[in-house]
């Protein structure tokens, strides 16, 4: 008679992923927006550079075994959590309410300005229990939570996932204002040499460049540009990048400080001479 089949690395992860749900065992506990959650200290230690630290150290968190993480979106943490357990985590349909303004903006032309027109001035920050607006804005939620507790893994993770969607976004006039609704939040909470979430968004932008600028229109697209000066930049210097002319020796000239291209950019941010479109 046949043994038991030996445990194989699936049959490990499966079981990890069911302690999610259970606190048997669990030896900390993480509070946010008054829900706690029993977690296993080996477990994040493993994961996140920032709680092994935490838990080596004489901190109160560590000698009480609960940390409170008070300023951390509600979802995103949930979501932290579950790729702990299962390396992964999904956003589920229900955690991102109807979205009034898709719809009416998608049926009322004028409405769809004025909310275009907002995101170029519209206070970004959030309460930490507030519903998410999109699948896009919880993959941003989660990069910034993986960077902020040094989780490195679910950083790359959370950049796979936020480049899909940002894609998917820009490819419907419907769901573009989604993407134009993050692009404030990503550039106002990642520090400049934080390129990860911003090279999505560039990416993403110049791949529709035409519908993104002809969606938000001169004047907003200026003032989204004079609030983040860092989006100009990187703008800039992607679609430059693309239309270098060839050099003599057959590679890819490298664009000196200051010179103009020499290429128009159709429905770029660039004109003839090389500079932003007024």
């Amino acid at each position: 008679m046949a043994g038991p089949r030996p445990e194989s690395k699936d049959d490990f992860l499966q079981k990890l992923g069911e302690k999610v749900s259970d606190s048997q065992h669990a030896d900390f506990t993480i509070v946010n927006c008054g829900l706690e959650y029993k977690v296993h200290k080996l477990v994040l230690g493993l994961h996140s550079n920032y709680f092994d630290r935490l838990f080596k150290s004489r901190f109160m968190e560590a000698r009480h075994n609960r940390v409170v993480l008070e300023e951390d979106p509600k979802m995103a943490v949930k979501y932290m959590i579950d790729y702990f357990y299962k390396f992964d985590y999904e956003v589920d349909v229900s955690d991102v309410p109807f979205d009034y303004e898709l719809w009416v903006s998608s049926h009322d032309q004028s409405y769809r300005s004025d909310l275009i027109s907002r995101i170029a001035s519209d206070d970004v920050s959030k309460p930490p229990y507030a519903a998410l607006e999109s699948a896009l804005e919880a993959h941003a939620f989660v990069y910034t939570l993986a960077d902020k507790y040094d989780i490195p893994n679910l950083k790359v993770l959370a950049k796979e996932k936020f480049r899909d969607e940002a894609f998917y976004c820009t490819g419907s006039l419907e769901t573009l204002h989604l993407f134009l609704k993050i692009v404030p939040f990503v550039y106002e909470h990642t520090a400049p040499g934080e390129t990860g979430l911003r090279s999505c968004i560039v990416e993403a932008w110049r791949e529709k460049a035409d519908w993104v600028n002809g969606d938000l229109g001169d004047q907003n697209l200026r003032d989204l540009i004079e609030r983040l000066p860092d989006l100009g930049t990187d703008l800039f210097t992607s679609m430059v990048e693309v239309h270098q002319p060839p050099s003599k020796t057959g590679g890819w000239r490298a664009r000196r400080r200051g010179q103009p291209t020499g290429t128009s950019m159709r429905g770029g941010l660039v004109n003839s001479r090389g500079y932003l479109r007024p």
